[in-house]
């Protein structure tokens, strides 16, 4: 294929595309009318960005069989795009599935370094998440409301990867050394309160997930978040 062609697909694909997103802007008005939104299905897509989390480790130590091939502050603050669906109940109460995407540096490179000294960047994936929430929406002035959400959430998708450990005798010596299967997938709950005028939404919220898969003890992690998303309209 020459580049040309090339050329002409991605046009007619960024025409295809942009004619998606004005069928989907059709009714739009509809998302801020609450009488008329009832059994009816909204395409959304969203920005975020979370914070640096906040945790109390009891006994504090580093989980060895994961938590020490990662940073735990890094894996999880940042920027996340995403998109999804929501669904009205009733014309306060809707049902979110949403996805999320991240590109990470998730893992620490434990591999020889040939010299006295060194370093080398961590490995980096797209991180995956599924989120699936209901907002029960309070109106407040005229096409606006106030929100609360709660859901359930899974973090880090996607950041699989293969551990080796060795096991030494009472002299410092290699015995043995197994393999197998890591990863530092995890879930929780998800609140939030939020503000919404015709098709925009904001909100803070926070994210808690499970610290055991970092640490030796059990305890949430919780990871303050902000949000803006835009309804593209009624499918």
């Amino acid at each position: 294929m020459s580049m040309k062609d090339k050329n002409y697909i991605k046009k007619i694909s960024f025409i295809l595309l942009l004619f998606s997103f004005s069928l989907l802007a059709q009714n739009s008005e509809v998302y801020s009318i609450p009488s008329e939104r009832k059994g009816k299905l909204f395409f959304k897509i969203g920005s975020e960005y979370r914070l640096t989390p906040a945790y109390l480790v009891p006994g504090s130590s580093i989980n060895n069989q994961l938590g020490f091939y990662t940073n735990v502050d890094i894996l999880h603050n940042g920027m996340a795009l995403s998109y999804g669906v929501e669904y009205f109940l009733s014309k306060s109460l809707s049902f979110s599935v949403v996805n999320s995407l991240r590109y990470k540096p998730f893992l620490y490179p434990f591999r020889t370094i040939e010299s006295n000294f060194g370093a080398e960047k961590a490995e980096a994936t797209l991180l995956l998440g599924f989120h699936g929430y209901l907002d029960y929406h309070i109106p407040l002035f005229k096409e606006s409301e106030l929100f609360l959400r709660l859901g359930i959430s899974t973090y880090n998708g996607g950041s699989e990867f293969v551990i080796k450990q060795t096991v030494f005798n009472s002299d410092g010596e290699p015995e043995f050394a197994s393999s197998g299967d890591a990863s530092f997938k995890n879930t929780g709950y998800n609140f939030a309160l939020g503000y919404s005028k015709n098709r925009i939404k904001l909100l803070a919220g926070v994210y808690t997930s499970e610290g055991g898969t970092f640490f030796t003890s059990s305890f949430n992690i919780f990871t303050p978040y902000i949000k803006l998303d835009y309804v593209l309209g009624k499918l």
